[in-house]
């Protein structure tokens, strides 16, 4: 039982922590073009908030919050 436990929780943790890095990847890219914007001068106006990821632990689950835009 033990095992099986612990396989689930290896399979949810790399998977959080896939899910995690891609929203990293993806606020840098989005800085990344509002910066070249901002660079070339262009007229539109861009706006970037970066992403909050909100991750908690209470009572033995791990709760994460994303902004809807990232889902």
């Amino acid at each position: 039982m033990a095992d099986n436990f612990s396989f689930a929780f290896s399979i949810s943790f790399s998977w959080i922590s896939c899910w995690v890095f891609w929203l990293m990847y993806e606020a840098d890219r989005l800085n990344s073009a509002v910066k070249d914007a901002k660079a070339a001068n262009r007229t539109e106006s861009a706006k970037f908030e970066p992403a909050s990821v909100l991750i908690s632990f209470q009572k033995n689950k791990i709760w994460i919050s994303v902004p809807a835009q990232f889902l």
